[in-house]
């Protein structure tokens, strides 16, 4: 495995936790610099091109009712909870 670090290994989104590669990882704002997020550190997470793309500039409450409309349907309700407590997760880090 020459060439590839820890941290190629082991990405996870940080909104539905699945393992990310290199070519499929974004940075998100947790709080969109279009309503007053910053570029501190603190302030962006790795996620997933899906993600990232479904989110836009989502505050992380307004995320989390799309995410479960979305998973209401499917009824993967461990999911969702999972998802949820990332999140609350990440903006406790985040100071939010």
């Amino acid at each position: 495995m020459s060439g590839l670090s820890f941290s190629d290994l082991f990405i996870r989104c940080s909104y539905c936790a699945k393992p990310i590669s290199k070519f499929q990882r974004t940075i998100d704002h947790v709080i969109p610099v279009s309503k007053g997020g910053t570029e501190d550190v603190n302030n962006k997470v790795w996620s997933c091109r899906s993600c990232n793309q479904k989110k836009k500039d989502l505050l992380p409450r307004e995320w989390l009712q799309v995410l479960e409309e979305e998973y209401s349907k499917t009824k993967h309700k461990n999911q969702l909870d999972k998802i949820k407590k990332q999140i609350n997760s990440i903006l406790k880090y985040a100071g939010k």
